[in-house]
């Protein structure tokens, strides 16, 4: 029988909630990804592609400061700077 769903990959995962910066021990654990997980990873895609849209995409939502290339590709639904970032699934962040 032939899933009528659009295949997210061979292996969908995502990161834990609450884990650790890249780069920190116990970086890229990983978990199962739920349907909620996926839904605010699609939200927070959705949303930078309005900043896209709207030219602000390169530039953090609270000061406007510009956010460097390699923090938008580590996190593309990424909208703050480091400064502005708050604790993690904060308003504004990509998941």
């Amino acid at each position: 029988m032939d899933d009528e769903r659009p295949s997210l990959g061979p292996d969908v995962r995502a990161e834990s909630p609450g884990s650790p910066d890249p780069g920190s021990p116990g970086a890229g654990a990983t978990a199962e990804a739920t349907p909620e997980l996926i839904e605010h990873r699609l939200a927070g895609i959705e949303r930078a592609l309005e900043r896209l849209e709207d030219g602000s995409y390169w530039h953090c939502e609270v000061c406007g400061a510009s956010l460097p290339a390699d923090l938008l590709e580590a996190d593309p639904a990424r909208s703050r700077c480091g400064a502005h970032e708050g604790p993690p699934g904060a308003s504004g962040q990509g998941g």
